[in-house]
């Protein structure tokens, strides 16, 4: 960050992309962990109550619930990751051409 120009403003020229990355990565994770938690019960609820008896449409259901606990918030997290670091890349190229961002504090 530049230190503080006229009327207390700062200009941010340069982000880490492995900063955001990892940020993004987190949120990411967190709003995939959310989501598998209503798709689990969601599909875990159908599985459940697929007639009193063993189905593979209910077996499927249960096992989907299962899965989208560990995945989502795996997939999320990746994909938050990537997208963090490709808009942290991209925010410094643009920077470097036309300005950073400026911030009153």
């Amino acid at each position: 960050m530049a230190s503080l120009g006229e009327k207390g403003e700062t200009e941010i020229r340069h982000i880490n992309p492995v900063s955001i990355a990892k940020v993004l990565a987190f949120v990411y994770g967190g709003i995939g962990l959310i989501y598998s938690i209503i798709f689990s019960l969601v599909f875990g609820f159908l599985g459940f109550t697929a007639g009193g008896q063993i189905s593979i449409q209910g077996g499927f259901n249960v096992f989907s619930a299962i899965v989208a606990l560990v995945f989502f918030p795996l997939a999320f997290a990746l994909f938050g990751a990537i997208a963090g670091f490709v808009v942290g890349s991209l925010y410094n190229f643009a920077a470097k051409k036309v300005g950073g961002i400026k911030i009153r504090f």
